[in-house]
């Protein structure tokens, strides 16, 4: 099929396009501001995009291949090769598709690449990573980097915090280990002499304390219109993108709607406490009532979606769900058994902070009353969902059988 353009991104001053061609199909980023001053900022950013991929390409790192640099009228546009079948590594992961061990090590070796050819890349992340399926992992976004003469070591460690960071959620420990083994061992000799070797536990330290972070400003996404959720037509509030208009129509008349819905009222603060909390543990990747539907009216109300349960939950579920809790920095004051069940969480609960030195006195109730076995069975779940380093992992579940 030729002919035809699709966008792939839009914002206020830049804007990604598919377009087919009789040649094949093409990637073109148009870069547009208005005033002097945002058109030189415009040739600045398109004229790195396509310098950092030309310099990237005569190194052999997995890039697109740029095509040409061009000022259309007052906007400036590079065009890029399109890379047929590939999908970011964020989707995959959001997707839960399984991540091989081959995966791991190419994106090592992708990411040892731009460092050992001299690029910062500082929006390097999971949604800027591709991959084929051949297994083939592609960098892609540079209209931000810049060639260097010097990767030191500040750099280094913001890459590979900013990666593990992204994936700690989708990944075990091990994967990410191999391919931080994958990017020391591929990189440029020279280069490795002057880093100092990265230490595994301290990345992912940092990596969870940077995800917090990122998580905690992604919350904001969840209380304006943009790709999570879309305003109310009538009176304030928000509704989950993609909700049929026709049950967000009934909610709002008070009218019954489907027993997977719950419904919370209150004052603004403790709806909008609610809403948040749940946000995050969707951000998290925790089994969670999903937000739906938030009405900022007076009373607030607010709507949530859940699986139904299947059945109780038993203790290596529920040590599944709080290791995963736990593993966030997070915690429900006042959770109780009959708050979970094989679904996750049963009702909406608001979130509060947790260090990881208070995580042993929270798990004490619920592993006081178990038996052996039933121990057993909590521990290993809270193992198997655990994302953190696994030496902190081993430390705390040592502590427990004590």
């Amino acid at each position: 099929m030729t002919g035809g353009s699709l966008v792939l991104k839009q914002s206020l001053h830049r804007c990604v396009r598919l377009e087919r061609r009789s040649e094949g199909p093409v990637i073109v980023k148009r870069f547009e501001q208005r005033g002097p001053l945002g058109r030189a900022l415009d040739a600045g950013r398109a004229r790195r995009e396509y310098e950092v991929l030309t310099h990237l390409a005569k190194a052999s790192v997995s890039v697109p291949r740029a095509l040409s640099l061009t000022r259309r009228g007052r906007a400036y546009e590079v065009e890029i090769e399109w890379i047929d079948g590939a999908r970011s590594l964020a989707e995959l992961c959001r997707a839960g598709a399984p991540l091989s061990v081959e995966l791991a090590r190419r994106l090592g070796e992708l990411l040892a690449g731009l460092h050992s050819a001299g690029v910062d890349h500082p929006d390097l992340h999971a949604g800027n990573v591709l991959i084929t399926e051949a297994c083939r992992v592609v960098a892609v976004d540079f209209d931000k980097a810049r060639i260097v003469k010097r990767v030191g070591d500040e750099q280094v460690s913001r890459d590979l915090v900013s990666l593990c960071a992204g994936l700690r959620e989708a990944t075990l420990p091990r994967w990410r280990a191999v391919a931080l083994r994958a990017w020391w061992k591929a990189l440029d000799l020279g280069l490795r002499d002057r880093l100092a070797p990265p230490r595994a536990f301290e990345v992912e330290q940092l990596a969870r304390a940077r995800r917090l972070r990122v998580v905690q400003d992604r919350e904001r996404r969840w209380t304006r219109a943009g790709s999570a959720v879309m305003a109310l037509a009538s009176g304030r509030g928000f509704a989950r993108a993609g909700a049929d208009p026709a049950l967000i129509a009934r909610a709002l008349a008070g009218e019954t709607l489907p027993s997977s819905t719950i419904r919370v009222s209150g004052s603004r603060r403790q709806v909008l406490a609610l809403w948040r909390s749940m946000a995050r543990l969707e951000e998290h990747a925790v089994p969670a009532p999903r937000c739906w539907l938030l009405s900022d009216e007076s009373p607030a109300c607010a709507w949530f979606e859940r699986e139904l349960p299947r059945k109780p939950s038993s203790p290596r579920g529920r040590g599944r769900w709080i290791g995963a809790l736990i593993d966030r920095a997070l915690w429900c004051p006042g959770l109780a058994e009959e708050d979970l069940d094989d679904s996750g969480l049963r009702l909406p609960r608001v979130l509060a902070r947790l260090s990881m030195s208070e995580a042993r006195e929270r798990l004490a109730p619920w592993l006081a009353g178990l038996s052996p076995d039933a121990r057993r069975e909590f521990l290993r779940g809270l193992a198997e969902s655990w994302r953190g380093p696994l030496r902190e992992c081993r430390e705390l579940v040592l502590q427990l059988h004590a």
